[in-house]
């Protein structure tokens, strides 16, 4: 008997060994992953699902060694380590979701696609039009509803590499005190994280200690909103450790017992006080982030937490904790004299200023663009992890700026996922909240610390899911699904506890669960099983990245360069005969462009670099004239590069970097027609991108398209207005170019169009005609009433002033200028602009009656008298030869004209004051 009691312990001890051991690596795995920009690189996905893997697969070992030794004693002797619940509806759910993702990348009758997914059928048939063109073939029938089959195909290995993990978790925490230790050092982790990222933002001298790529990150994050939700999850690990030593002050727990639940004794204890620190630097780090959204979803997290969690009698206790717990941090930062950036964020916002940032906030009018999309794409989505292409063609009211994700993971979601989605996410929501609402119930204080911890994760990952895609990154999700798991598994055991239910130790709630051995071994199967499947494609994908990685620095850094481009190409071949991929097909694309354009500038036998200048533009993207062919071997080369473009729209029909290799390779024969419409279809998928806009238009331009060149421009001037001087620079080269057709008539666009052209007019004064009619036409656009303050309005009537002059209109122009004048009496470029612009029309009365008013706002100014006394000589000269002072018509000429342009301001002050149309 003692040696059977002997051989239990030690089972039991390296059992819990094993499982301590288990805790800890899944422990450090969200913690490792985040500082490798929060995990969201592929490789380091892939060593964290190898890692995993190892992980199920050496544990999956000893359970069916144990399983084996003991198969032939009763459940009850048993039960005692591998007795323990795994979360079957967790698992159910997981497994769910990976065959949503399956189903949308298996290929697909052409009908079932338009009706599971409207717009991922218009992606496969209409946007690829034009490429079916060039194959001379008809559009394939079978396609999948994934619009980036690869993406997809990621997304979907990335989740079965979480299985294992799930379910090492759910086995691995039977006991109270590893359930613990794992808040605890996920607590540890993200406060030392907390602390890297406080030190990468101090500064000595006015210089950073640590310089950082991504201006907006925090702790080597993607972004400022990612590290926030990192922060947000370890100060829930925190106030689940507080809420457990709380609880077990008046509850049996497998320590200590005190019969108190004063603040003072809950204070005085070690844990407490720990964890009460590390809750204080990660909200001292939220304030360092700069994340608005990271403080109120700690706030709706605190505000959820406190009423769902504490007894009345603890409310207080619990509360005093929490602003003990803030007061801490704020009195920590400001000892360091540290600048709060989210403070400072947060106080910059006046109620007018939030008003009007919510109306021109770049991600709520993305928002609207979001919406267009999900809906769509509806039922199906448009295939998990396509975001970024899936949005394109819905764009209306979104900035200049590629969105790669939605800032919003609930649009996102029904973007990509569409209805099953959605009911997969209320799904997994309703089986966390249920096991809340079960641990809520519980007897045991590990219980209660867990649905404390469970309730603030809630919160902050539901409140930072409305303003961003953190939940997204690997670390992050590493974090949620680990405690996710835990919360699911210790809620199974506990309908079958009696709440009248006395145990003499506090982890006999695991051994009052009988389950058999053969249930973990299955479970730890199908979780290696998962983890087995999506190594390969994982590894595949991380070299892929890798590879399109180096691809895109070599054409950044020397695309001229044989050595640097034939190595990648090598490599990106290499790879492409393993594994087709839209990605690698497009890197491949564009180096192949570039090595043909070295093979043909090679060809051509220059002599001096002013031949080789003058060939580097003549093959540049938009100079080449179509059907002019290079010689082989570059004319292969082209063709080459054509070809794997294509293949690699078949694969991403929405792509616009693939479009555009096309446009380079567009000379080959008969693809004059097809060039064109793709300009159009980059323009639709670009809408918003005005500079891109400009670049269009030059190509359609060289491409003998004159109204679509009209059109880009338009579009580019309607976006941003400071893209008038190069529109009109662009069509000025362009005769075939119809100037008024090419500006938006935005009152923004037309008066810098208008300040340009006169700008022009004294620069070439040859095209005066084309000019004066686009100002004719502007006139009335320019809206001076409209502008918000009374300085800028001024500045539009006189440029208006101005404009009116040089088109001959004087009473107009003299009308514009006197409002100027008017709106700000004091400016002195108003005043001495209208008196220049009468003595050039020969209205020298009328001059003289504005110099002389403009006396008494410009006193003792040099020019100004110059100007009085020219214009009394003036005076008296039409007297003496018997000429109207106000009917000589306008002064084309002389030395007297050319002394009068000498008076005009200095070109630093008409630059200053023509700042807003420049």
């Amino acid at each position: 008997m003692r040696d059977l009691k002997k051989q239990s312990f030690l089972r039991r001890d390296v059992a819990s060994l094993i499982d301590t051991f288990v805790v800890l690596i899944l422990a450090l795995l969200p913690i490792a992953t985040s500082f490798d920009f929060g995990g969201v690189l592929p490789w380091t996905q892939f060593v964290s699902a190898f890692a995993i893997a190892v992980l199920c697969g050496g544990y999956l070992l000893f359970v069916i060694a144990t399983a084996l030794r003991f198969a032939g004693r009763p459940p009850a002797q048993n039960t005692d380590w591998i007795a323990t619940r795994v979360p079957i509806s967790l698992v159910v759910l997981w497994l769910l979701g990976c065959s949503i993702l399956a189903f949308q990348n298996a290929s697909l009758p052409g009908n079932w696609v338009e009706w599971l997914s409207k717009g991922a059928n218009r992606a496969y048939h209409d946007w690829m039009q034009p490429i079916w063109m060039i194959l001379g073939q008809p559009a394939p029938n079978d396609h999948p509803i994934s619009i980036h089959p690869d993406s997809t195909r990621h997304r979907l290995h990335f989740l079965l590499s979480l299985l294992p993990l799930l379910v090492l978790v759910a086995l691995s925490i039977s006991r109270q005190r590893r359930i613990a230790m794992l808040l605890a050092l996920l607590m540890f982790g993200t406060t030392i994280h907390a602390l890297y990222g406080v030190f990468t933002d101090l500064e000595i001298a006015g210089e950073r200690l640590v310089v950082s790529t991504i201006t907006t990150s925090f702790g080597r994050f993607v972004n400022r909103n990612n590290a926030a939700l990192f922060l947000n999850l370890g100060i829930a690990c925190g106030i689940g450790l507080i809420t457990w030593r709380l609880f077990s002050m008046s509850l049996p727990d497998d320590d200590d017992m005190v019969d108190t639940s004063d603040l003072g004794d809950l204070i005085r204890d070690p844990a407490t006080t720990i964890a009460a620190c590390c809750i204080a630097a990660n909200i001292a780090a939220l304030f360092f982030c700069g994340s608005r959204g990271g403080i109120l979803s700690t706030v709706f997290g605190f505000c959820v937490l406190i009423p769902l969690v504490s007894a009345r009698k603890k409310l207080a206790t619990a509360g005093g904790v929490i602003v003990a717990c803030l007061v801490f941090a704020l009195a920590t930062v400001f000892s360091f004299g540290m600048e709060l950036t989210t403070i400072r964020r947060i106080s910059q916002v006046t109620p007018r200023q939030f008003l009007r940032e919510i109306s021109e906030s770049t991600r709520i009018r993305h928002w609207h663009d979001s919406w267009a999309a999900a809906v769509d794409y509806l039922p199906f989505g448009s295939g998990g992890g396509t975001y970024r292409y899936a949005y394109l063609p819905y764009q209306d009211l979104g900035d200049n700026q590629t969105f790669a994700n939605a800032d919003n993971l609930y649009l996102e979601l029904m973007v990509e996922q569409g209805v099953p989605g959605i009911l997969l996410a209320a799904m997994l929501f309703g089986t966390v909240v249920f096991s809340l609402s079960r641990l809520r119930h519980s007897i045991f204080p590990i219980d209660r610390a867990l649905c404390a911890t469970g309730w603030f994760a809630v919160a902050v990952v539901g409140t930072n899911a409305i303003v961003d895609f953190g939940l997204l990154l690997s670390s992050n999700a590493y974090f949620f699904a680990i405690l996710v798991s835990v919360i699911v598994a210790r809620a199974a055991l506990c309908p079958c506890v009696d709440s009248h239910a006395t145990f003499e130790h506090p982890d006999d709630l695991a051994t009052a669960q009988e389950s058999s051995p053969w249930m973990r071994v299955t479970f730890c199967a199908v979780g290696l099983a998962a983890s087995l499947f999506a190594l390969g494609p994982l590894r595949s994908d991380a070299l892929i990245d890798h590879a399109v990685a180096k691809g895109r620095m070599v054409l950044r850094s020397d695309p001229w360069s044989r050595d640097q481009l034939e190595p990648t190409l090598q490599l990106l071949n290499q790879l492409a005969r393993s594994d087709s991929n839209a990605d690698l097909d497009l890197s491949r694309a564009r180096c192949l462009v570039h090595l043909a354009r070295v093979e043909e500038i090679e060809s051509m036998k220059l002599d001096t670099l002013a031949d080789l200048e003058q060939a580097t533009n003549a093959t540049r993207l938009g100079r080449r004239s179509t059907g002019l062919l290079p010689e082989p071997p570059a004319i292969d080369t082209y063709t080459l590069a054509a070809s794997t473009a294509v293949r690699a729209l078949q694969e991403n029909p929405l792509s616009v970097e693939a479009r555009l290799v096309l446009i380079q390779t567009d000379f080959l024969p008969n693809r004059e027609q097809t060039s064109l419409d793709l300009l159009r279809q980059i323009s639709t998928l670009q809408t918003r991108n005005s500079d891109l806009h400009l670049r269009l238009a030059e190509l359609a331009v060289v491409r003998n398209a004159p109204r679509l060149a009209e059109s880009f421009l338009h579009q580019a001037t309607t976006l941003r207005a400071a893209n008038v001087p190069d529109a009109i620079n662009l069509a000025i080269r362009s005769p075939t170019l119809e100037l008024d057709r090419c500006i938006s008539l935005s009152p923004a666009s037309r008066r810098r169009s208008v300040h340009h052209v006169l700008a022009l007019l004294k620069q070439t004064p040859n095209s005066s005609d084309r000019y004066h009619s686009f100002i004719k036409h502007s006139i009335d656009f320019l809206d001076c009433d409209a502008e918000p303050s009374r300085a800028a309005r001024a500045k539009c009537h006189y440029l208006k002033s101005r404009a009116l002059f040089e088109i001959d209109l004087p009473m107009q122009a003299e009308k514009a200028n006197r409002l100027a004048i008017e709106l700000v009496p004091t400016e002195r470029t108003y005043h001495i602009g209208l008196i220049l612009g009468l003595i050039k029309h020969g209205k020298f009365a009328a001059a003289m009656e504005a110099a002389t008013a403009a006396e008494e706002a410009l006193p003792e100014d040099s020019q100004l008298e110059q100007l009085i006394r020219h214009i009394e000589h003036q005076i008296d000269q039409n007297s003496a030869s018997g000429t109207p002072n106000d009917n000589a018509g306008p002064v084309t000429g002389g030395d007297r004209v050319a002394n009068v342009s000498q008076m005009l301001p200095s070109t630093a002050n008409h630059a200053r004051f023509a700042h807003p149309w420049c």
